[in-house]
């Protein structure tokens, strides 16, 4: 049996450019269960990103978005994927 498979690409900067990548093959992380992504610069544009390959990351239980610019619109697109990201217990 494998354990939680974690990720952190935490101050890497890797911007909305970088998340559009990381989404772009997000089916390869199913099984993540966490993922850190603070300090990337990721924005409103890296977040929005990130939610439309919200479903990919359906086990995610920990996602750390900290130091992230996404602002007001940033969390109205997590609030509107809010529905994939279902077995979250820590949201930072």
């Amino acid at each position: 049996m494998v354990g939680d498979l974690s990720s952190s690409l935490s101050v890497n900067h890797i911007g909305a450019e970088g998340m559009e990548a990381l989404c772009t093959s997000a089916y390869h992380f199913s099984s993540l269960t966490s993922l850190n992504l603070s300090w990337n610069h990721i924005g409103a544009e890296g977040m929005k990103k990130l939610c439309t390959a919200a479903s990919h990351f359906s086990s995610l239980t920990s996602l750390n978005l900290g130091v992230n610019d996404i602002g007001a619109e940033g969390m109205e697109s997590l609030c509107t994927s809010a529905s994939y990201f279902s077995s979250l217990t820590s949201l930072e």
